[in-house]
Order: C-alpha cells, then sequence, then structure tokens
C-alpha cells in the first residue's frame, strides 16, 4: 500500500491512475490515458487528501458483491470494476485479479491489450 493525493473523490475500492496532475484519479477503461491501472484505494479519500493505494495482495473492501472466484477487469465505468471483459471499441482490457470471495480482491494487475477501434 502506498500513499497518494487524491485528484477527485474516490470511495473505497474504486480503481485509479495518476494523473498527469501528480494524483490518483478514477481510472477508465475507455478513455484515453486513464486505462493505466495502478491499483484500489484502500478507503475513500476526498479531493486533494492523503489516499492509500493498494497494487497487489488481498485487499478486503467493505460492501463489494464480488462473486467468489471470479475475474474481474477494470470498467468502462470511471472507477468501477467488471466480471467481464470490456468490449467498446478501443476499450482497454487491464484485469484488476480475482475475489477471493463476496469482499476480498487479490490484486494481480495485467494489461491484456485493447479492442480494435
Amino acid at each position: 500500500v502506498e500513499t497518494y493525493t487524491a485528484g477527485e473523490i474516490i470511495a473505497a475500492g474504486e480503481a485509479v491512475y495518476i494523473s498527469a496532475a501528480d494524483t490518483v484519479s478514477l481510472a477508465d477503461a475507455d478513455a484515453a490515458g486513464e486505462g493505466k491501472l495502478l491499483g484500489l484505494a484502500s478507503a475513500g479519500a476526498a479531493a486533494a487528501a492523503s489516499v492509500e493505494i493498494a497494487k497487489y495482495g488481498v485487499l478486503s473492501i467493505s460492501g463489494a458483491s464480488f462473486t467468489a472466484g471470479s475475474r474481474y477487469f477494470l470498467d468502462t465505468t470511471p472507477g468501477a470494476l467488471t466480471a467481464s471483459v470490456p468490449t467498446g471499441a478501443g476499450a482497454k482490457i487491464v484485469q484488476v485479479g480475482y475475489a477471493k470471495n463476496t469482499t476480498d480482491m487479490d490484486i494481480q494487475i495485467q494489461v491484456l491489450g485493447r479492442r480494435a477501434s
């Protein structure tokens, strides 16, 4: 877990990337530059506040509803995860990790490619 400055309001468990402003913002599989996943927020943070980001290992996310054993990807909704591979033209396919149970994500970030434009 490493500490960064939040570039916007970030909730626990949301996916983030490092922005050009040297802050972390919500990652998005279909937005230019925002598909460069850094990790998941360990806790929520207000804009300009410190936020801890988990880059690997198991992260418990209170209120999550993962399906145990499922692989999760960066979604086309900013900050969100999905159990389905993004399908939009040009979408980046970034594996976030595997759900251990309904609230624990085993973070294993891997860029798998991108959809044809």
